[in-house]
């Protein structure tokens, strides 16, 4: 091997190459999908490499639909293809849910593109512990370009700056959400280079269940009477953020 470090030290500089110390980055490096906001222990990292895997889709309307497709991904060949409905309730979404975790601050995190007929694109964390059940949303409302969040009262409520994307076919726009499952607690949200804080601000609750459960939710809704379609690609889960 020409370049490298030593067997006796870590602190040795060589002539033409630099170390590497930060695995996260070494990873990065090797193609993970976990490279915009490394905060967190992953539960979930996905580029669709494999498939669907354990998500499930859902499309609601007329024309609405999903699939894994290629030639619009951020990382890798594969993406999945988000067309919502022209008519009621005029979305398609994907979503998969997980053994009930120790309770931490929960991520949620996906790269997505937008189109000129894109009403929303919305991020869901839902968990219940058998007694009751807890719903974190954020929206981006694209037709607005504003962010939202589900209060206590069960109302969006505009939050931070506005915020645009450019429409496309490549997924170009990544949000991250932050909730503290513990306190029922949104914590913070990115969007591309904006990071806002919604410490303190109670999460929409209601009824029973008959178990625990954890899931989340990615959904893509369309303009009235319009079809449009959106991708997504790298989505990641994470616990124990800080």
């Amino acid at each position: 091997m020409p370049h490298g470090k030593p067997d006796w030290g870590v602190d040795w500089t060589p002539r033409t190459v630099r170390g590497l110390d930060d695995l996260g980055e070494h990873a990065v490096r090797l193609g993970s999908p976990h490279l915009f906001d490394r905060r967190g222990d992953v539960l979930v990292s996905t580029d669709f490499r494999e498939g669907f895997g354990s998500f499930l889709g859902i499309a609601s309307g007329l024309l609405a639909s999903y699939g894994l497709v290629t030639g619009h991904s951020r990382q890798g060949p594969y993406s999945v293809r988000l067309t919502g409905g022209s008519t009621l309730n005029w979305y398609a979404e994907i979503g998969m849910g997980f053994s009930y975790p120790v309770l931490s601050r929960f991520g949620l995190e996906f790269t997505f593109s937008t189109h000129l007929q894109t009403s929303q694109w919305l991020a869901f964390i839902r968990w219940g512990d058998g007694t009751d059940v807890w719903e974190a949303v954020i929206e981006y409302d694209y037709v607005n370009k504003q962010l939202e969040y589900l209060g206590i009262d069960g109302l969006m409520h505009v939050f931070g700056i506005p915020v645009n994307t450019q429409t496309g076919t490549q997924p170009d726009s990544t949000m991250k959400m932050v909730v503290d499952l513990s306190l029922g607690h949104y914590v913070r949200v990115i969007f591309n280079s904006y990071e806002m804080t919604l410490l303190n601000i109670e999460c929409n609750t209601w009824g029973a269940v008959a178990a625990p459960i954890i899931g989340i939710t990615i959904r893509h809704v369309s303009v009235p009477g319009q079809n449009p379609i959106g991708y997504i690609d790298n989505v990641i889960v994470t616990q124990n953020e800080p």
